[in-house]
């Protein structure tokens, strides 16, 4: 049973107030080297304490074991 044969038939009409037509432009924020800046800041930071956490338990347990506390 196609649209010819329905007994039920629709019209909708679109009217505006205005002819004017707002136009929207998408454009990339970041490109590739803004991308890897941001990654490389981040990574160099965790790398950063990381290393220096690593550090201080080291030279921490340098000092324990040299001055005989446990």
């Amino acid at each position: 049973m196609g649209p010819e044969f329905s007994r039920w038939n629709t019209t909708v009409w679109l009217t505006f107030l205005s002819h004017t037509i707002e136009v929207m432009e998408e454009y990339a924020v970041n490109d590739l080297t803004g991308i890897l800046a941001s990654l490389g800041g981040s990574l160099g930071l965790f790398l950063g304490f990381s290393c220096f956490d690593c550090l201080i338990l080291a030279l921490n347990a340098f000092y324990r074991r040299r001055h005989g506390i446990k």
